[in-house]
């Protein structure tokens, strides 16, 4: 939630109509005033976004992990 609230506003927008919504692209088109590319576009770079938040969070995760001593168990 917190990556998700990072997002820009339209961006964090679309995620939000679409994946907790079930929303199609029209329907968040019209109720954004926005064009069915833009919703898509939008779309693209939140989850571009995320996808990164996510890869960071995880280095993150495993790298102060091996420095405590607590490393993965494979």
């Amino acid at each position: 939630m917190a990556a998700l609230r990072r997002l820009p506003k339209r961006q964090r927008a679309v995620i939000v109509l679409r994946y907790f919504e079930d929303l199609p692209d029209p329907e968040i088109a019209a109720i954004l005033g926005v064009a069915q590319g833009t919703v898509r576009s939008q779309t693209h770079k939140a989850l571009a976004s995320l996808r990164a938040a996510f890869a960071e969070a995880e280095r993150s995760a495993t790298t102060s992990s091996s420095a405590s001593g607590r490393g993965v168990i494979a």
